[in-house]
């Protein structure tokens, strides 16, 4: 059985110690007047019920560990979730957590029943972007009102990269997520590269009621990319770095790459205007690099093909396309295909190309050259 790392100990420890809210309530400062029980604070926005140390006490005490960032007291409050396991806990840290965001509104809802309350949030990022979440709390423990959905489980994988990066922070995985309540500024690593139809990805409580059996259920993060300054630029520099990288194999049908001299690959023979050759290596270079623009599909970034760029494939093979003549040299030009290659970000300004045309892809290769 895998030991489980010490990291993971320390958390689930937190998450199975009695929670503390009820000893540690903290108050608004009243700055200024109570209409009609709730206080409207001067010279701004926020709005808030009478805390007591009712739910809203609770709700407000959570929103404040987590404005102060401090992963490990926040982490008190999700002694609810018992799915803990069944995403990343890796956002769940002091560095991906930003301080710089307000809490705009927090009211609790009238029309519940017995033991149970829902508290309304408006959580509002530096940038003014603002979401209105809901927290279900019930009082059926010795310990208090509870929150039912601390946390917010969010599916990445419909990302077209191989990782998420919030507030600096950097995670090799693109499934499913725990996050906290609060803003979070999304790959800014690589801003120059895509502009992010929400820069500021503020996560807040679903307004569903929590059911069992599926207490969490994911919030899809997919938002809408457009081309940055640098995008064609570092897009076409590392697909020309990728051909240059391919074109070094002596194969005639190299593997993983978007060009192929093969007529028959389990025989050795390259096929040039019709002429058949049989050989055991050849020589690749590059004529043209494509150039390409990057468009975005349903599976992840694909490539639209500018200018198709072009190769040459030389060597020494037997002529079989006749006669089966002696060993001579041959020589031709070589297109790239670029119909069946995938390109995702792997890390921050880094992408992968990845061609898929093996047993799709017949032979690049047209013109014999004298």
């Amino acid at each position: 059985m895998t030991e489980t790392p010490p990291e993971k100990k320390r958390l689930l420890a937190r998450l199975q110690s009695p929670p503390h809210w009820t000893d540690t309530r903290k108050r608004l400062t009243v700055i200024g007047g109570v209409v009609a029980g709730v206080t409207v604070i001067a010279a701004s926005v926020i709005v808030y019920s009478a805390m007591g140390s009712g739910p809203e006490g609770v709700v407000d005490d959570y929103l404040s560990e987590l404005r102060s960032g401090d992963a490990e007291a926040a982490l008190e409050y999700a002694s609810s979730v018992d799915e803990l396991t069944k995403a990343s806990s890796e956002l769940l840290v002091d560095k991906a957590m930003a301080t710089d965001w307000e809490v705009t509104q927090l009211v609790r809802r009238h029309e519940e029943q017995d033991e149970t309350a829902t508290v309304d949030v408006t959580i509002t990022a530096a940038d003014k972007t603002s979401r209105q979440g809901r927290f279900h709390l019930d009082e059926k423990g010795p310990d208090g009102w509870r929150i039912l959905n601390p946390l917010i489980k969010v599916d990445m994988s419909e990302l077209p990269m191989e990782f998420v990066e919030f507030n600096g922070t950097i995670v090799e995985d693109s499934g499913l997520m725990w996050m906290f309540p609060g803003a979070y500024r999304a790959f800014r690593d690589s801003a120059s590269l895509f502009e992010l139809s929400e820069p500021t990805y503020v996560a807040v409580p679903s307004a569903d009621v929590p059911e069992e059996g599926d207490l969490l259920p994911p919030e899809t993060y997919l938002p809408v990319l457009k081309s940055g300054k640098d995008l064609d630029t570092e897009v076409n520099r590392q697909l020309a770095d990728w051909i240059d990288e391919c074109v070094k194999s002596k194969h005639i049908d190299p593997e993983g790459c978007p060009f192929s001299g093969a007529m028959y690959t389990d025989r050795g023979i390259v096929s040039i205007d019709d002429d058949l050759y049989q050989t055991e290596e050849v020589t690749w270079k590059v004529k043209d690099h494509p150039t390409v623009r990057l468009i975005l599909k349903s599976e992840g970034f694909g490539i639209r093909t500018v200018e198709p760029g072009k190769l040459t494939i030389s060597g020494t093979g037997t002529d079989i396309s006749s006669s089966g003549e002696p060993v001579g040299k041959f020589k031709g030009d070589c297109g790239v295909n670029l119909d069946m290659t995938t390109v995702t970000l792997a890390e921050p300004m880094e992408f992968e190309f990845v061609s898929e045309s093996e047993g799709a892809l017949s032979y690049t290769c047209g013109e014999l050259l004298e």
